[in-house]
């Protein structure tokens, strides 16, 4: 039960939260790329790629988030349980 429970909430922050910060991170990364010169970075460029290094911090904020709840899942029902060998497998065999 603890384990379904919070592998759902993991796929909601995934689905949720998780997807929007990758928008809006992939966002951030075309205007700086878009902004960037050859050889040199000018004021434009610069307040771009600090958004774009913004836009990481809350992907990898997210993924944090999603991640605790996954580890509390697994923590809740133990690597060698049904779930657990099933995500193993899962994640070995795709």
């Amino acid at each position: 039960e603890a384990y379904s429970i919070a592998k759902q909430q993991a796929q909601e922050v995934e689905s949720g939260e998780y997807a929007s910060a990758l928008r809006n991170f992939r966002r951030a990364e075309d205007a700086y790329y878009n902004a960037k010169g050859w050889f040199s970075c000018d004021a434009k460029c610069q307040r771009a790629k600090d958004k774009m290094a913004f836009a990481q911090q809350e992907v990898d904020r997210v993924a944090a988030k999603r991640d605790s709840f996954m580890t509390e899942a697994r923590r809740e029902v133990g690597i060698w349980s049904v779930y657990g060998v099933k995500e193993i497998r899962e994640v070995f065999w795709g």
